[in-house]
């Protein structure tokens, strides 16, 4: 079964396609990494509160009003759905890495390359017509 035989155009064509997605990964994994940066100063910042108001409870502590108190688990509750959300967006930065890796864009060819290959081999096989004519035309004689 002879190989399959595809066109300039349609190798344009598929490498144009894979640079778009490989496009499209690389900024998904900026706008995560954004929001990673994001959700760990959201992370620090809300524990700083945290101790704050924890050592004004330790501080004070006959003097807690439920307010602080609300705070605290407020506080608890935001910190453990960001660290939640910072688990998910490494996940998915995982994932994206692993996919960009299953793709490996440096085994992909360029456009000009895959010109410069089919140059050559359109070369050898018009010398090798060449030099089965003559060959033909020697037989002849």
């Amino acid at each position: 079964m002879p190989a399959e035989v595809r066109t300039v155009d349609a190798i344009r064509a598929e490498v144009k396609s894979v640079d778009s997605k490989i496009n499209l990964l690389a900024e998904k994994i900026k706008g995560l990494e954004g929001q990673n940066l994001t959700i760990a100063n959201s992370l620090f910042k809300l524990t700083e509160r945290l101790k704050k108001l924890e050592d004004n409870r330790d501080g004070n502590s006959t003097h807690v009003d439920v307010e602080q108190s609300q705070d605290i688990g407020n506080l608890r509750d935001k910190f453990e759905k960001a660290m939640t959300e910072n688990e998910a967006i490494k996940t998915e930065l995982y994932n994206l890495k692993y996919t960009i890796g299953l793709i490996n864009p440096l085994e992909f060819v360029t456009v000009r390359q895959i010109n410069e290959m089919v140059d050559e081999r359109m070369e050898q096989k018009l010398e090798e017509m060449k030099k089965k004519t003559a060959a033909k035309k020697e037989k002849q004689e």
